[in-house]
């Protein structure tokens, strides 16, 4: 690459062979190291690796820094070197990388598929990345209907397959723990008031508390595989009554931490004599790996100041877990991505009778034996100029992948940004729509 090799002895050189990297290769496929001696010194270095986006070390202590490290690369696996400063041997070394406030150097050492390290404090005159495709899995499976164990026990072996396939980011469909309760379109208020008690009863007591250990299982796995994982649940309120049951909707981030939480605001007709009424604390977009996400559930995706709460967060990655169908459904998913021009991922509920446990009440009646399909799933993936890109996925029980373009859900909004150049609040002075005052 130089007369030097990939050498650089000083902070000119050094910069040289990162601009040839993104020259021609448009990212640093290799890493970058600098420091004095090529190997290795083990008396005064320490060696971290990063699996999407997590770092792991020999005995489990990671430095602050090598976490910061870990946030700002998008690549799948690299190693960090961390020297001591001050140190015999390592005065020469170029402070190209020094971090502001800490006792440590970092060094982005020779890795697998390493990238090149993101603008920000680590140097902002590297050049800035171009953002890589990103994968994401849609999971269209039934869960074990009324079993929190055996349908997280499922969700896991689904991360594990989803992550093993390359996918980034998982998300699964509304209230999919431990199922969505689709026998309430059925019931009726008065005549089956005991079978609407008997299954509740059942619901609740499989409910998920999150001040519990309940989802320890989804956190460790999303952990542990370095993905981004968005899954319904249906929520059972630990703070007042520890009756009231929510449906929810969690974003756990790829370190295995919960870093939204949101209760769906309005639930539907019947839905509302099982689930009370959401707030919006969690009305949030946030950073992951995989761009900027937020979630809306089923026909909370019909509010115009909901999607809007999303729109005015910079929302490229627009999640929607729904138990909704059909033509009218894919419409509104178009619909969506091209007013927020964002991504949109809808992932439904594949629900057939055989999924009901053998003691389901009253099978029979509601759900006849000649009736295979309750639900057909209709998963989809919908760029920001409205196409659908994948799906969707009519009556089979699936994992839909796709690659999305996370830089589209910028730049669409060239022509088109509703919460921007285009809202025209001037004209249209609505109270200020955002997390903030929404809490």
């Amino acid at each position: 690459m130089t007369s030097r090799r990939f050498i650089g002895r000083n902070e000119a050189e050094v910069r040289e062979i990162i601009n040839l990297i993104e020259y021609y290769r448009r990212r640093s496929e290799g890493g970058v190291c600098i420091r004095e001696y090529e190997e290795l010194l083990p008396d005064t270095e320490e060696r971290y690796f990063v699996y999407r986006g997590r770092a792991w070390s020999r005995d489990s202590a990671i430095p602050t820094i090598v976490e910061e490290v870990a946030d700002r690369m998008d690549s799948p696996f690299y190693s960090v070197d961390i020297v001591l400063t001050g140190l015999s041997g390592c005065s020469a070394v170029d402070p190209f990388y020094q971090l502001p406030g800490s006792g440590f150097r970092g060094y982005l050492s020779t890795g697998c598929y390493s990238a090149g390290p993101r603008r920000g404090r680590l140097n902002s005159t590297i050049p800035q990345r171009i953002q890589p495709m990103k994968k994401v899995a849609i999971i269209q499976e039934s869960p074990c209907i009324l079993d929190k164990k055996g349908t997280l026990e499922k969700a896991v072996d689904l991360i594990n397959n989803a992550s093993a396939n390359g996918a980034e980011l998982i998300v699964f469909p509304e209230a999919f723990v431990p199922g969505y309760p689709a026998w309430i379109w059925r019931l009726r208020p008065g005549s089956d008031w005991s079978v609407c008690e008997e299954l509740h009863a059942r619901l609740l007591n499989n409910s998920i508390d999150l001040s519990s250990d309940d989802l320890d299982q989804l956190l460790d796995a999303a952990g542990r595989n370095g993905v981004t994982v968005v899954c319904g649940v249906n929520e059972r309120d630990s703070a007042n009554s520890q009756s009231t049951l929510f449906n929810s909707v969690v974003t756990i981030d790829h370190h295995g931490k919960i870093v939204n939480h949101h209760r769906k605001l309005m639930p539907t007709n019947p839905e509302r004599m099982v689930w009370g009424l959401g707030d919006g604390h969690g009305l949030n977009v946030v950073d992951t790996p995989v761009g900027r996400t937020g979630s809306l559930i089923c026909w909370e995706n019909y509010m115009p100041l909901a999607r809007y709460a999303l729109y005015s967060q910079g929302v490229q990655v627009y999640i929607a877990p729904t138990y909704d169908s059909g033509e009218g459904w894919k419409g509104t998913m178009q619909h969506i991505a091209r007013e927020g021009k964002c991504w949109v991922l809808s992932c439904g509920v594949a629900l057939e009778r055989k999924d009901l446990p053998a003691d389901f009440p009253e099978i029979d009646r509601l759900y006849p034996p000649d009736e295979e399909w309750i639900n057909p799933g209709d998963s989809l993936v919908v760029s920001p100029a409205g196409e659908i890109v994948s799906g969707p996925c009519h009556r089979e029980k699936t994992t839909l992948f796709a690659e999305i373009d996370v830089d589209q859900a910028v730049t669409a909004r060239r022509a088109l940004d509703v919460a921007g150049h285009y809202s025209r609040p001037d004209v249209l002075p609505w109270k200020s729509i955002n997390h903030v005052s929404l809490r």
